[in-house]
């Protein structure tokens, strides 16, 4: 039977990341001409690696945001991943399998997986593009987010008038949002309910 390292990730993961960061308990290094912050955490039974790209050259508020948001993630990002990767690959009896890093280069969002047999010498790594509303709260930088682009977004949502969706274009391209597939959406009349993308990425930040 499959083992898997660790099975779920706990609150307490989740608090003891989320003290490393605050802790800025990082070390920075570059490679290939990109400035990375990496953080090595404590899960449950072992470590992994989150490493952010460093848009300034440096740690700024930005890169923790966006590394905040990764770790408050993570439960339902590891969950998915462990049912998608549980079956893959040659099962000559029994196989571990187990998170070992997580990148972030905005706006795209990678997790890589280990898998390997403890029956033979088999393993593979993967590196799986995390796509869907992940990566759409992750799109989202986090000084787009301001107090009015938060409450105009809630009161949408809430009050299901979408007649104000160009009006939160406006204020997330006054909060510096040149995402034009973001800004568009909003501005495109007829298509918006209770699931649009927009207001469910915006939803998943607070």
């Amino acid at each position: 039977m499959a083992r898997v390292y660790p099975e779920a990730i706990t609150r307490n993961d989740l608090s003891a990341m989320q003290t490393a960061v605050e802790a800025n308990r990082f070390y920075t290094y570059r490679d290939n001409g990109k400035d990375w912050a990496c953080y090595d955490l404590q899960l449950t039974d072992y470590e992994f690696t989150l490493t952010a790209m460093l848009p300034h050259e440096q740690v700024d508020e930005t890169t923790r945001k966006m590394v905040d948001l990764v770790i408050r993630h993570l439960p339902r990002l590891h969950g998915q991943t462990v049912r998608s990767m549980a079956t893959t690959g040659q099962n000559d009896g029994s196989f571990d399998h187990g998170l070992s890093f997580v990148e972030i280069e905005f706006p795209s969002f990678y997790v890589g997986y280990n898998v390997w047999s403890y029956n033979s010498a088999w393993g593979r790594d993967y590196r799986i593009d995390c796509l869907g509303e992940l990566d759409n709260t992750l799109r989202l930088r986090p000084t787009w987010l301001t107090e009015t682009v938060l409450g105009l977004a809630r009161t949408i949502r809430e009050s299901r008038d979408y007649s104000a969706m160009p009006i939160l274009a406006d204020a997330l391209q006054d909060a510096g949002c040149e995402d034009m597939e973001i800004l568009n959406h909003c501005r495109r009349e007829g298509e918006h309910d209770a699931t649009c993308w927009v207001l469910e990425a915006i939803r998943g930040t607070e």
